[in-house]
């Protein structure tokens, strides 16, 4: 799971102009290492801004510095991971801020002073997939709420009842100026959000989850009681890596959202964000229809042929993921989105997802088509056609089109 430490702002004479400390996310900062970066970034300023590249990585094992530069800053980010996925956004920020603030001032002004820079880092960094018909509710016992009232108008508008789409002045034009403060609000704990949970929806466990896997905290005791008609343990373990609440509705029932809105609530698990959200729908899609071939094939004959079309296929993208034994092929989706910014942007692994399976398609199809028709209707064609989100719709339909057009030729 990505932990962001800190984010400090350099003018191009390696001069610290904010620096930025998300230490809550729990990320042990080596000290010496920072402070002889802090040092260092003198020395390095001239040689960053001559440089062609508009971003670095300096990777010291579990620490990695994100750098990013812009025509008379820099902006380097502690973390744990490379956040090299964000260096369209970030390019985006740094010229806000260029634009925002006059960085030939010798003044260092408090972190107040670029507070809204702040609320467009957190968007960007800590991001939520808000929706406009999700509800807010605010935490009214929050030391930092009058702040927050005081500072943003758009709190008084939240009553814990109205969906967002139903503020007044609410339009399309600002929707995300409204996003972002709301994203703010949520990531210090201001406020939450009822009616965000939806089967079309994935999730993933957060760092809090550990507490619940082990069986036997009071928290999980008091989730256990509360949820006695569910294996809440079982559910846990599911959630610990990407999972499609549609799926888990499969495994455990409908109303397991309850469970799942309960453990999104008190910080046990996350939304994933969209663009995740799309490189695991084409995952999905590519693994079902792996399954569908693997029903209707004998064992013995179907996976060692799937097993030679994926190694002739050679992208270690796709490769990466397969798991092969004589009984069954899986797929892998552990780390599924770090590991493909090590290879491509997230559309083109998309993309390249899409390809593999119609190449897959165009292949064994033929040799099953009366025995495939059925399962691709039931599984595939019309679970797609109601767990999608409307714009991830608009990306897979064409793969989609294709199977309906193999199950209806004549």
């Amino acid at each position: 799971m990505r932990q962001i430490d800190k984010v400090i702002i350099f003018d191009n004479f390696g001069l610290a102009k904010v620096m930025f400390d998300f230490n809550e996310h729990k990320l042990i900062v080596d000290e010496v290492l920072l402070s002889g970066f802090l040092s260092a970034i003198d020395g390095l300023s001239q040689s960053i801004f001559q440089g062609q590249s508009s971003y670095f990585i300096i990777d010291n094992g579990n620490q990695k510095i994100s750098l990013f530069k812009n025509r008379n800053i820099v902006l380097a980010a502690i973390s744990n991971e490379s956040l090299i996925d964000f260096k369209d956004q970030m390019h985006s920020l740094l010229q806000y801020f260029e634009e925002k603030y006059d960085i030939t001032q010798d003044e260092v002004f408090d972190n107040e002073f670029y507070e809204e820079f702040r609320i467009k880092l957190i968007r960007i960094l800590f991001f939520l997939p808000i929706a406009q018909d999700w509800i807010p509710v605010l935490k009214n016992d929050m030391p930092k709420l009058p702040w927050f009232q005081q500072q943003f108008p758009l709190m008084e508008k939240i009553n814990g009842k109205k969906e967002i789409q139903n503020f007044e002045n609410y339009s399309i034009e600002i929707k995300e100026e409204i996003f972002e403060i709301l994203n703010y609000a949520f990531f210090e704990d201001i406020l939450t959000f009822k009616n965000i949970i939806e089967s079309k929806d994935y999730i993933v466990g957060s760092e809090k989850l550990q507490n619940l896997l082990l069986g036997k905290s009071d928290e999980y005791k008091i989730l256990k009681n509360q949820f006695f008609n569910f294996n809440l343990l079982n559910i846990c373990k599911d959630v610990q890596n990407y999972s499609r609440i549609l799926d888990l509705q499969s495994k455990f029932g409908d109303n397991v959202i309850n469970v799942i809105e309960e453990l999104y609530n008190l910080g046990y698990i996350t939304l994933v964000g969209d663009e995740i959200r799309k490189l695991l729908n084409a995952v999905d899609l590519i693994e079902d229809l792996i399954i569908a071939f693997q029903k209707v094939g004998r064992k013995g004959k179907i996976i060692p042929e799937i097993k030679f079309f994926v190694e002739e296929f050679d992208e270690p993208e796709i490769i990466s993921r397969f798991q092969f034994d004589k009984n069954q092929i899986s797929l892998n989706k552990e780390n599924l989105f770090d590991i493909s910014n090590q290879f491509q942007s997230t559309k083109k692994s998309v993309d390249l997802w899409l390809h593999f399976g119609e190449l897959l398609l165009d292949k064994f199809y033929l040799s099953y088509e009366k025995k495939l028709n059925n399962i691709f209707q039931d599984s595939i064609l019309n679970k797609y056609l109601s767990c999608l989100h409307r714009e991830d719709m608009a990306i897979l339909d064409p793969f989609l089109s294709k199977l309906e057009a193999s199950c209806f030729d004549e």
